[in-house]
């Protein structure tokens, strides 16, 4: 629908041969999905992109020549968000009157590839909320997941082969 200019602004600083300061803040927006685009009754074609501000600040640390640690805590807020009008037969179904907020901290333990093994185990706590329109009752958003664990590894085999397996539990 409409063109969004999205600057970023990304700074890695080693402190030490063993530990790098990382941040990040800028903005992204994402185009409405198309179930809610279209003309009346069923869509609006007038929704513009959904924007958002994100930050990350944290740190990565060198624990041996193979294996890293990397955590970071992050905030974005989210405005623009399409959401549906109140009312039984509302003239227009959706309009860009959502916020929200999603906050958390992971935490990543990586194996960089190594006598032919990868793999990495990481945690995320986060907590995400939205408000459908000025006024509204904040709630969590519909596809909110508090806690994810992932445990995932590969393998390198012969003749070009790799085998590989992840694991991942999600609550929310």
């Amino acid at each position: 629908n409409d063109q969004t200019f999205t600057p970023r602004l990304n700074v890695h600083w080693l402190a030490s041969p063993l530990l790098t300061i990382k941040g990040a803040t800028g903005t992204n927006s994402q185009q409405p999905s198309p179930n809610v685009l279209g003309s009346p009754p069923f869509g609006n074609n007038a929704l513009t992109a959904q924007r958002s501000w994100e930050s990350a600040l944290g740190f990565e640390y060198k624990l041996t020549d193979f294996l890293d640690i990397d955590m970071q805590g992050f905030h974005k807020r989210l405005w623009d968000i399409p959401t549906a009008t109140a009312g039984l037969f509302p003239a227009v179904p959706y309009l860009n009157t959502g916020t929200g907020t999603i906050t958390g901290l992971e935490v990543l333990l990586r194996h960089k590839l190594a006598n032919n093994f990868f793999g990495w185990i990481s945690y995320t706590l986060q907590h995400a909320r939205r408000v459908d329109r000025p006024g509204a009752k904040e709630k969590p958003f519909a596809f909110d997941q508090t806690h994810i664990f992932t445990i995932l590894g590969s393998y390198k085999l012969p003749y070009n082969m790799e085998f590989g397996m992840r694991w991942r539990y999600v609550t929310g």
